[in-house]
């Protein structure tokens, strides 16, 4: 994801469907705002890739929560206890078994 307004700011991102079996955000309506609780059906969550000494990590505990369709989103912290750093490493030692 990149920032329409500068150019030398830019995330990686993930949906963290992909690699966290079950992942599900839980957060209050007062922490999506009122543009995006109107619109819960078509939201999307991504979340922020980051890296440690360890490797790769996903943020898991503030996402990111896009209604693209507006074009409009916001980052929110989860009311759930969930890793900020969570290591990548160990939802991939599956995918690398296999590949």
């Amino acid at each position: 994801m990149q920032s329409t307004q500068q150019d030398d700011v830019a995330l990686a991102v993930v949906t963290p469907g992909q690699f966290v079996a079950g992942y599900e955000l839980r957060v209050g309506r007062a922490e999506l705002g009122s543009e995006l609780a109107a619109r819960q059906d078509e939201l999307h969550v991504l979340v922020i890739v980051g890296k440690n000494q360890r490797g790769i990590t996903l943020n898991l505990k503030a996402p990111l929560v896009i209604d693209l369709a507006a074009r409009v989103g916001r980052q929110v912290v989860a009311s759930s206890e969930l890793p900020v750093q969570y290591e990548l490493s160990s939802a991939l030692s599956p995918l690398r078994r296999a590949a």
